[in-house]
């Protein structure tokens, strides 16, 4: 195991080797940072319109199909919770992704509905 001199107080940090490259994230080192955004506001803004139109499909889905899930009323309660706070200017992610969490395990006899909270979660994850 190599060792490491660290003359400064604290926390070394992180180290990276190799290939590195970071989207979308905060990066710091040592006292100076820097933000990194790479989707423009337009594809942004694109993106999470998409996010609501997917929200919006799988709220429907729930209302039509609920009978076919446990606990159905649940899901369409938690899919409009999803729904309602995408709706917002500003998405609360933990919450956004407490919820798609919550509905994952219960849809996933529907590979193709549990496909689409996947990329929902997906999504919410990359955007917030």
């Amino acid at each position: 195991m190599s060792e490491h001199h660290n003359p400064g107080p604290g926390n070394s940090g992180i180290t990276v080797g190799g290939d590195f490259s970071m989207s979308d994230s905060a990066v710091a080192v040592n006292r100076s940072s820097a933000t990194v955004n790479s989707a423009a506001p337009a594809d942004r803004a694109a993106a999470v319109e998409e996010l609501r139109s997917a929200a919006r499909l799988l709220v429907e889905h729930l209302r039509e199909h609920r009978e076919a899930y446990e606990d159905g009323d649940d899901l369409v309660e938690t899919a409009e919770l999803v729904e309602e706070e995408l709706a917002l200017e500003e998405p609360r992610r933990t919450r956004l992704l407490r919820w798609l969490g919550s509905l994952a395990p219960a849809v996933a006899g529907s590979a193709a509905v549990a496909a689409d909270v996947a990329a929902i979660q997906e999504s919410v994850a990359g955007l917030f």
